[in-house]
């Protein structure tokens, strides 16, 4: 779906799929003002989410393993977070 202002120019542009979405804003000069996405996997569980705002950039990876959620990767600007999680049942 795109979206126009008043002068025809291209504002906004979003898709959508059966693996997730992705909008990009348009700054008046045709620059990229922002962009989201989000991808999901079979089971519907998130597994990347990025996003550019101005000149900040974050990328999200997840992964699972059986419905739980193992490690987020984080890439953010020139830095690398990993979160890792572990179950016990009792």
């Amino acid at each position: 779906t795109d979206t126009y202002n008043q002068d025809e120019k291209l504002i906004k542009e979003s898709f959508k799929t059966e693996q997730g979405s992705k909008t990009i804003n348009y700054k008046k000069n045709g620059d990229v003002y922002s962009a989201f996405e989000f991808i999901f996997n079979a089971q519907k569980q998130m597994t990347k989410q990025a996003y550019t705002w101005k000149k900040t950039w974050n990328v999200t990876l997840y992964h699972y393993t059986n419905d739980l959620k193992i490690s987020e990767v984080r890439v953010h600007k020139r830095s690398t977070y990993v979160d890792e999680y572990s179950y016990e049942f009792y």
